[in-house]
C-alpha cells in the first residue's frame, strides 16, 4: 500500500509542471532599431532619468504578450573598446549605450533581442562581449553574432522559443548566405516549440521602403535580398520572421501561412538618428501564431511615433499601421491578409490551405521521442495524467480511457 500511494504522489508531482503547456497559441510583440543613447563621443546624447521613460508608452502592449522582441543596435558597455574605423566619417557613427540601461529592456518587457546588425561591431569585440555579458545577467536572450551566439533558447510560461538572427555586416550571422541560414534554423528543430527569426537588412532611408525582390546595394554594400531571405527561413521551418535595417517600415506578408514583416524601422533611436516623416515611425507589431503548425493566427499593428530624446509614443490616428497597410497592397496585393485601418490584421481565408507550411518542431516538452505524432499540440493536464498513470501501472488503454 505504501509503495501504490508512495506511486501516486511521485506521479503528480511529475505531471503537474506541464500544465503550462497546455496553450494552442502565443501572442508575440515584435519592434525594430532600439539604440536607448550613447555616451559616444559624449553624454550629452544619453536620455534624462538614464532613459527610464522611453518605453512608457509602449511597455503595456510588450509587456501584455507572451514573448517580445527588438534589435539592440550598438553595445552596452560604459567605456572603452576599440571604436570602429569608418571610411567615410560623415556617415560614420558609433554607438556605445551605458549598462545600467539594460534594465530600460526588462522593465519595458523585452524578452530577446537580435545582436545581428551595422552596429553590433562599433567597438570591437570588447564591445560584443560586454553586450553579450550584460544581455545574459538581466535574463534577456539574444543571437546573430558568428561563432558566439549564433541562436538562442528561452523558456516562457511553458512554452520553449528558438531564437536566430541575422545581419549584413563582418562579425553577424549573414543574410547573404541562405545555405547558412537555412542549417542555423534547422538546428532548432527538436529542441523548441517555436522558431522566430530576425533579420538586419535591405538598403536605408527615405525612399527604400518598397521590397524590391532582389539584391539592396546601399554605401557599396550587399544589403541582401531580404524577400528571398525570409521566404527561405519560412521554408527552412522559421515560424514567423521580421525585419529592420531601412530606418522605416515595410510591407508585411503571410508567406505560406506564416507571418514576414520586411522591415519594423526605427522603434526606439531618440538620439543620433534622423528622425523624420517615416523614419520616426515606431510600430509594434503583435502577431498571435498558432503552436499546433506555427501558422500565423490574426495580429495588429500598434501605432507609435518617435520625438527627439523622447522615444516612442503613442500615436491616435494610426498613421504607422495605415502606411503599413498601404506598402502591403503594394508590395504584396495577393497575400492572404487583411489590414484594417486601424492596424488589425486578419486571414482573408481564416483555413489554412494545401499551400501552408505546418512545422512541427518536435519539442520533447510536448511530443513524445519515440512517436511521429501529428500537432504540436500537447495534451490536456488529465490526458497526461491518463497517460503517465497508464504506463507506471502498465494498465492498457481500454481500462482507463
Amino acid at each position: 500500500m505504501r509503495s501504490l500511494l508512495g506511486k501516486i504522489v511521485v506521479a503528480v508531482a511529475l505531471v503537474m509542471p506541464f500544465a503550462g503547456h497546455a496553450k494552442d497559441s502565443v501572442t508575440l510583440a515584435f519592434t525594430g532599431d532600439i539604440m536607448m543613447g550613447t555616451n559616444y563621443p559624449d553624454s550629452s546624447y544619453l536620455a534624462s532619468h538614464g532613459g527610464k521613460n522611453l518605453f512608457k508608452d509602449v511597455s503595456p502592449v510588450l509587456r501584455q504578450a507572451d514573448a517580445a522582441f527588438g534589435n539592440l543596435e550598438g553595445v552596452l558597455m560604459d567605456a572603452g573598446g576599440e571604436v570602429k574605423k569608418c571610411s567615410n566619417p560623415a556617415v560614420c557613427y558609433a554607438f556605445r549605450t551605458p549598462v545600467s540601461y539594460v534594465s530600460n529592456l526588462v522593465n519595458a518587457g523585452f524578452d530577446a533581442v537580435s545582436v545581428a546588425n551595422n552596429h553590433a561591431n562599433d567597438f570591437g569585440l570588447t564591445g560584443r562581449l560586454s553586450t553579450m555579458s550584460t544581455l545574459r545577467k538581466a535574463g534577456i536572450a539574444y543571437a546573430g553574432q558568428e561563432g558566439y551566439c549564433e541562436t538562442a533558447i528561452f523558456q516562457k510560461d511553458g512554452v520553449t522559443y528558438g531564437f536566430a538572427a541575422f545581419g549584413h555586416s563582418i562579425g553577424t550571422l549573414r543574410i547573404q548566405d541562405i545555405a547558412k541560414a537555412r542549417q542555423v534554423i534547422q538546428s532548432l528543430e527538436g529542441k523548441v516549440d517555436l522558431i522566430v527569426v530576425s533579420f538586419h537588412g535591405g538598403a536605408e532611408g527615405m525612399g527604400t521602403d518598397h521590397v524590391p525582390g532582389r539584391q539592396e546595394i546601399f554605401l557599396g554594400e550587399d544589403r541582401g535580398n531580404v524577400k528571398a531571405f525570409a521566404r527561405a527561413c519560412i521554408e527552412a521551418g522559421a515560424d514567423i520572421v521580421y525585419g529592420h535595417g531601412p530606418h522605416l517600415p515595410r510591407a508585411i506578408e503571410l508567406y505560406k501561412g506564416h507571418l514576414i514583416a520586411y522591415s519594423l524601422g526605427n522603434f526606439c533611436t531618440p538620439q543620433r538618428i534622423r528622425l523624420a516623416g517615416q523614419l520616426a515611425y515606431a510600430p509594434v507589431l503583435e502577431a498571435t501564431v498558432n503552436l499546433v503548425d506555427g501558422t500565423f493566427v490574426k495580429g495588429k499593428i500598434h501605432s507609435f511615433i518617435q520625438f527627439k530624446g523622447v522615444g516612442p509614443r503613442m500615436e491616435v490616428t494610426h498613421s504607422v499601421a495605415r502606411r503599413i497597410r498601404a506598402l502591403t497592397l503594394s508590395d504584396f496585393p495577393d497575400t492572404n491578409l487583411t489590414i484594417f485601418p486601424d492596424g488589425r490584421i486578419e486571414r482573408k481565408n481564416k483555413a489554412n490551405d494545401a499551400s501552408e507550411l505546418h512545422h512541427r518542431h518536435l519539442h520533447p516538452s510536448s511530443q513524445p521521442a519515440d512517436t511521429h505524432p501529428v500537432s504540436r499540440k500537447p495534451a490536456g493536464l488529465w490526458d497526461q495524467i491518463v497517460a503517465f498513470f497508464r504506463e507506471l501501472f502498465g494498465i492498457p488503454d481500454t481500462q482507463m480511457a
